[in-house]
């Protein structure tokens, strides 16, 4: 099993990236499981990454290989 993390801010490549060179991994985006706030609050990209670190831990152990998206919040 293996991860992959695939960092950066919008619009950078990351998707274009992963989908050349590693589609053949299960993708978990972070974004997917911040997209519905209006706005973050500390309590709310906390919820976001536990999601994000149960999705990861249910995939780690099908025996997947995984690649972690995650877009650099702004301000």
């Amino acid at each position: 099993m293996k991860i992959t993390i695939v960092m950066g801010i919008s619009g950078s490549g990351k998707s274009t990236y992963i989908n050349k060179y590693l589609k053949d991994r299960v993708v978990i985006d972070l974004w997917d499981f911040q997209k519905d706030y209006h706005f973050f609050t500390q309590s709310n990209i906390i919820e976001s990454y536990k999601k994000c670190m149960e999705k990861l831990q249910e995939e780690l152990k099908k025996g997947n290989d995984i690649v972690l998206e995650h877009t650099l919040l702004r301000e």
